[in-house]
């Protein structure tokens, strides 16, 4: 039989390793990103992706004065750029070293964006605009309603893991014989 230590163990294993899950999901895969260049000590540099439609993190590799980044523009090649390191590109945040890179103009940025060209604040703005009041989808809905579904079972399940634990230590606070056991005293039995 399993003893209850693997078994609290196990589930305090599969707590951590859903939480790590769920966070990397949420994040859109920057948790795992980040672990990376955190564990490389330094050999890789966290880089930030600037695109047209939406920015996201990858991994570049640290070659003397280069970055080697992963190119996502051409899908089929999967090919690299090395881009060229220049005065203040990188700095340092959430204890890693960080760079932006704009895809669209294919450069490092600075940290206060400086090197931004060809920014339309008109049609971004209508971009964000049209994002933000687009109607909802078939899809969206039947995400929701089992967003919903799962919370009401969890909390179902919760509720009744509680009142089952609750049952339990009344149960053990009783001073009835249970399985040959009477207020502490093994062995002990009532005769009538």
């Amino acid at each position: 039989m399993i003893s209850d230590f693997w078994i609290i163990t196990g589930s305090y294993l599969a707590i951590f390793i859903a939480t790590i899950f769920l966070l990397n999901f949420f994040t859109k895969g920057f948790i795992w990103t980040w672990l990376r260049v955190l564990l490389s000590r330094g050999k890789l540099i966290l880089v930030q992706v600037r695109n047209p439609i939406q920015n996201y993190w990858i991994t570049g590799k640290l070659e003397s004065d280069r970055v080697v980044v992963r190119d996502n523009e051409s899908k089929a090649e999967k090919g690299k750029k090395s881009l060229m390191l220049q005065e203040n590109v990188v700095y340092r945040s959430f204890g890693v070293n960080v760079v932006y890179y704009d895809e669209a103009t294919n450069e490092l940025l600075k940290p206060n964006l400086e090197n931004v060209a060809g920014a339309d604040l008109l049609k971004i703005d209508s971009l964000m605009t049209r994002c933000l009041f687009k109607p909802q989808s078939e899809e969206d809905k039947v995400f929701r309603r089992n967003v919903y579904i799962a919370l009401v079972v969890i909390i179902i399940g919760v509720a009744l893991i509680y009142f089952k634990v609750g049952e339990i230590a009344k149960l053990v606070a009783t001073p009835a014989v249970v399985g040959g056991v009477l207020n502490g005293f093994v062995g002990f039995r009532v005769r009538k």
